[in-house]
């Protein structure tokens, strides 16, 4: 079995009259798929393909059987038409750039279902996090243990390949900003592990303590934050807190 997606064409008629594709530079290259081919390729060899039952406006997603009893796969043809036909990465691409368009009209209970819908996709969280912290101080207990939720199923889903982005702290800082402080502990420390040390960490897990009442742990990060960052401002206003506010 091949499962295929890109940008391309699975039915005849979309090919007639095109011109020949367009090469796309983006450090190798690519071009619009012919799956029309590729399907033809695979039933001669006796095999069994599935594509959207309706055209798509952008990706397309094939299923290739090379298989001589592709009539037994029910479970296979069943989890391609829910998961590719009835909904797929074409609508969701569509449903993203809705998204996008109108971020600024987004509300909290509008963030968490696309970020279900995405299946708590990273890069997506990223580029509507400047929104998510626009409106944290107008939500009430309840959307706040939701997006509690949801920030820690966007970590179980994330896969770290070095991206310029340090998905552990900017949770780290949204749970601090909800007044999970004992969640941002554990992803500033997540943080730590893959990008290495950061006055803004230190600073940051400092005020965790801070806010927990743990003054022990609070005076020990901040003796740690002045012995690695000694010429930080940040750190030093660490001092003007007042130890004995309720």
């Amino acid at each position: 079995m091949l499962l295929s997606m890109d940008k391309g064409f699975h039915e005849l008629h979309d090919l007639e009259k095109k011109p020949e594709p367009d090469v796309v530079s983006h450090g190798s290259f690519s071009i619009w798929v012919n799956y029309h081919a590729l399907s033809i390729f695979c039933e001669k060899q006796g095999g069994e393909v599935m594509f959207p039952s309706f055209s798509t406006f952008n990706l397309d997603v094939g299923c290739f059987l090379f298989l001589n009893n592709s009539d037994s796969y029910t479970q296979t043809k069943a989890a391609y038409k829910h998961f590719i036909d009835d909904f797929g990465p074409d609508d969701f691409n569509t449903m993203k750039k809705f998204a996008y368009e109108n971020v600024s009209r987004l509300k909290i209970k509008d963030l968490i279902a696309l970020f279900r819908l995405s299946a708590y996709d990273s890069t997506f969280f990223i580029k509507l996090l400047p929104r998510l912290k626009q409106i944290t101080t107008f939500m009430t207990f309840n959307q706040r243990k939701r997006l509690n939720e949801t920030l820690h199923s966007v970590w179980d889903m994330y896969f770290n390949i070095n991206e310029t982005y340090d998905l552990a702290y900017e949770l780290g800082g949204m749970f601090y900003d909800l007044g999970f402080y004992t969640d941002a502990l554990d992803y500033f420390q997540y943080s730590v592990d893959l990008y290495g040390q950061k006055v803004d960490i230190h600073y940051n897990q400092a005020l965790c303590y801070y806010q927990l009442r743990q003054d022990a742990l609070f005076l020990k990060t901040l003796k740690e934050a002045k012995e690695i960052f000694p010429d930080s401002p940040m750190i030093a206003n660490l001092d003007k807190l007042d130890m004995n506010a309720n």
